[in-house]
């Protein structure tokens, strides 16, 4: 169930936060841990990332990636829930 709350990875309040597993469930993460995520951030995790490439990933590793940075600071400029761009890569 949807609750509000700041968005680990933005840093923004959203009305509609979820449990965002790190390891995909489909990749063996359903007892893995898990951050609180707006719909905004985990749409954008999954344009830039495949499943197979999140799941040797630590949330540290995430968010220090080029890709993550440059959304975040988009982000931070944009804030709110709306989904950016669909793109694999932010150049």
């Amino acid at each position: 169930m949807a609750k509000s709350g700041i968005c680990e990875i933005c840093k923004h309040y959203s009305e509609d936060i979820h449990r965002h597993h790190i390891i995909p469930r489909a990749r063996g993460g359903s007892k893995g841990p898990t951050i609180k995520c707006c719909p905004t951030c985990t749409y954008q995790v999954h344009v830039l990332f495949t499943e197979k490439e999140l799941e040797k990933m630590t949330l540290e590793e995430l968010l220090s990636t080029t890709q993550m940075q440059k959304y975040i600071q988009w982000k931070i400029k944009h804030p709110g829930d709306y989904r950016h761009k669909k793109s694999r890569r932010i150049k």
